[in-house]
C-alpha cells in the first residue's frame, strides 16, 4: 500500500483518539459520577453492549477463517517481518514502562511537585496536548525529516530521566511529558503507517490486532511492575527503571529501524 496519505489520515485518527480519551472522557466520567456513582460504569457497559451488538450485524459473502486461526496468522507473519517485529518489542517497552510511571503518577504529583487535585489535572492536560499536537504534525514531521522515527526513539527515555531528575515543579515536568507525549504520537503515526505499507492484502487487519495484543496487553504487567518497584525503592524508582529499559531496548533497536525506515519513506502527495 503505497497511498501517500496515511500518515495524515492515521495523525488525525491518533488526534481524535487523545481528545476522545484524555479531553472528553475524564470530565464526562466526573459528571456522570456526580450523578450517580455507578452511572460511568454502566454507561461504560452500555457502549459496549453498543458495539458488541453492530459487530454482530457485520455480514460477509466469502468464507472467514476462525477467530484462532486468523489470530495465528497475524502473529505468525508479524514475527517473520524484522521491522514490525522490532516496532512491535519497542512500542510494547513503551507502553510497559509508561504503566510503570503513570500507576504511581498521583502520588508523584502530590509528594514530589506538591500539586493540588487541579494542579494534577493541568498535568494530565500538558500529556494530552502533546499527544494531539504530535498526531496532527507527524505528517509533514516525517515527510521532512527521514530521521524523526529514529530520534523519537532516543528522546523518549531522555525526558522520562529529565521528570525523574531535574524536574519538581509542575512547568518542567510540563515541558519534558509534552516532548514525551510528542514523540510518542509520531512514533505511533509513523509505525502504523509503515505496517499499512508492508503488510500484505489480506492480512493487515491480522497482524494490526497481533501487534496491538502484545502492546496493549503488557500494560497491566506494567502498572503492576510501578507500584511493586515504588513500594520497594521509592517514588523516583519506577522513572529510572523505565529509562534504563527503554534505553536499552531503543539502543538495539536503532540498526534495524534505521533500515528499514529508510526503504519505506513517505511521499508527499
Amino acid at each position: 500500500m503505497k497511498n501517500p496519505l496515511l500518515e495524515r489520515a492515521n495523525g488525525r485518527l491518533f488526534a481524535s483518539q487523545a481528545v476522545a480519551l484524555q479531553f472528553v472522557g475524564p470530565p464526562l466520567g466526573g459528571l456522570l459520577f456526580a450523578i450517580a456513582v455507578p452511572a460511568p460504569f454502566w454507561v461504560n457497559a452500555l457502549t459496549f453492549a453498543i458495539a458488541a451488538s453492530l459487530v454482530t450485524q457485520m455480514r460477509t459473502e466469502r468464507k472467514v477463517p476462525s477467530a484462532r486461526q486468523k489470530a495465528r496468522d497475524g502473529l505468525r507473519w508479524l514475527m517473520k517481518h524484522e521491522a514490525l517485529r522490532t516496532i512491535t518489542v519497542v512500542s510494547a517497552t513503551t507502553n510497559l514502562c509508561i504503566a510503570m510511571t503513570v500507576a504511581t503518577l498521583v502520588l508523584f504529583a502530590q509528594q514530589r511537585l506538591g500539586l493540588t487535585d487541579a494542579g494534577f489535572g493541568a498535568l494530565l492536560a500538558t500529556l494530552a496536548c502533546g499527544g494531539v499536537a504530535g498526531a496532527l504534525l507527524a505528517e509533514r514531521i516525517l515527510a521532512r525529516a527521514s530521521w524523526a522515527v529514529l530520534t523519537t526513539v532516543v528522546l523518549i527515555p531522555l525526558m522520562w530521566l529529565g521528570i525523574a531528575t531535574i524536574a519538581r515543579d509542575l512547568p518542567t515536568v510540563a515541558v519534558f511529558a509534552v516532548v514525551s507525549s510528542f514523540c510518542t504520537a509520531v512514533w505511533g503515526v509513523a509505525t502504523a503507517s509503515f505496517r499499512q505499507r508492508v503488510v500484505p492484502t489480506g492480512l493487515p487487519g491480522r497482524v494490526s490486532s497481533a501487534q496491538t495484543l502484545v502492546t496493549w496487553g503488557v500494560q497491566p504487567v506494567g502498572a503492576l511492575l510501578g507500584g511493586l518497584v515504588a513500594d520497594g525503592f521509592g517514588l523516583l524508582a519506577p522513572w529510572y527503571a523505565a529509562v534504563v529499559l527503554r534505553t536499552a531496548v531503543g539502543v538495539l533497536s536503532l540498526k534495524p529501524l534505521r533500515t528499514h525506515f529508510r526503504d519505506v519513506r513517505p511521499s508527499r502527495p
